[in-house]
């Protein structure tokens, strides 16, 4: 599955019997005490229970989106005789090729994937997101319950689906492309033998990248650190992205909506890409005493921009909040909050 991470603004419930731990206060009181796990699966089908897993992929990250630690392991089902031909053309799974790539049992993957829970998240809950969320749901479930064991015991009962989200945007895509295509991300490879689990949380992991005043965005987050002079943690530096202002998203769908020839994809975003370097200096020129803790590099470094064309030749419009002067109202806002004492 190709997945993206939007706006988190609505929750599917998946119900369940298995009893979890009570938590000291919800995401919006206590977020640090709580963080996401983009979770994306390979199957051999797609009936759960009858068809099974053959790789899960784990993203862990905080509620801002910053990444702190990834999962993958490949699974050797017990029945491969059941495998559906339109699966294999997506994930080129072959039962002789998986035990060659030291694919584990069902036992052993169970054991793995809870280790890696309890050493990222200890104590702290932990929302699963996911693409078309039930399906992911389901197939954990049925591995769990094949080993007697319940992922219940990992995740909190609320689940966050990509999709209701995006649709609660304006964004009616099903297709994780579509979304991907729309948002400037970067897709994963649709090659069948490069496409895995992990390929596909990598992608839902990825950190949305809308920022304005009131929100959890990276650079909201980085200035409200700059004014309780707390250290900018950062890595991949040198990565480029497409961040546009909020308030030019709530003005471009707008105009989009009053459009009556926008169809299909539309691209929205500021049609410029800045590395993250670039925020950091922006930052340290109204904060002379900035604190930042360079990680280096942790993984591939990352780039996207949104092609504007068609949002141009369809509205007559296109972003106008510059970089910086969005993050100059970032910072007026978080500052009026401190005044206030909020």
């Amino acid at each position: 599955m190709n997945i993206v991470r939007i706006l988190i603004s609505c929750l599917i419930a998946i119900h369940g019997t298995a009893a979890i731990a009570q938590v000291p206060a919800w995401p919006s009181e206590a977020p640090d005490d709580w963080l996401l796990a983009f979770i994306d699966v390979e199957t051999t089908g797609l009936i759960p229970g009858y068809h099974e897993m053959i790789d899960i992929g784990i993203v862990m990250t905080d509620l801002d989106g910053a990444e702190q630690g990834k999962f993958f392991v490949r699974i050797q089902p017990e029945y491969p005789e059941r495998t559906e031909e339109g699966a294999r053309a997506v994930n080129a799974f072959d039962a002789e090729r998986w035990k060659e790539m030291n694919a584990l049992s069902i036992a052993e993957s169970i054991e793995r994937i809870v280790s890696f829970h309890n050493g990222i998240a200890g104590d702290k809950s932990v929302l699963m997101v996911a693409f078309n969320s039930h399906f992911d749901a389901a197939f954990l479930d049925h591995l769990f319950r094949a080993g007697d064991r319940s992922w219940r015991e990992l995740y909190h009962y609320f689940i966050l689906d990509l999709p209701s989200m995006a649709w609660s945007q304006g964004l009616r895509g099903l297709a994780g492309q579509e979304l991907t295509d729309i948002l400037g991300v970067e897709d994963e490879p649709h090659v069948a033998e490069d496409h895995t689990g992990i390929t596909g949380a990598e992608v839902n992991a990825r950190i949305y990248r809308v920022y304005g005043c009131g929100s959890r965005d990276v650079i909201s987050r980085w200035v409200r650190a700059a004014l309780s002079n707390q250290p900018i943690e950062l890595y991949n530096k040198q990565s480029r992205f497409d961040y546009i202002y909020a308030g030019d998203v709530a003005e471009g769908l707008l105009r989009l909506a009053e459009c009556p020839e926008a169809s299909g994809l539309v691209n929205l975003g500021s049609g410029i890409a800045h590395k993250v370097q670039d925020i950091i200096s922006i930052l340290a020129d109204y904060f002379p005493g900035l604190k930042v803790s360079d990680l280096g590099r942790k993984e591939a470094l990352e780039a996207s921009c949104a092609d504007l064309t068609k949002l141009k030749h369809l509205t007559g419009w296109s972003p106008r909040t510059e970089f910086e002067h969005g993050i100059q109202k970032v910072i007026e806002f978080e500052k009026g909050k401190v005044l206030n004492g909020r």
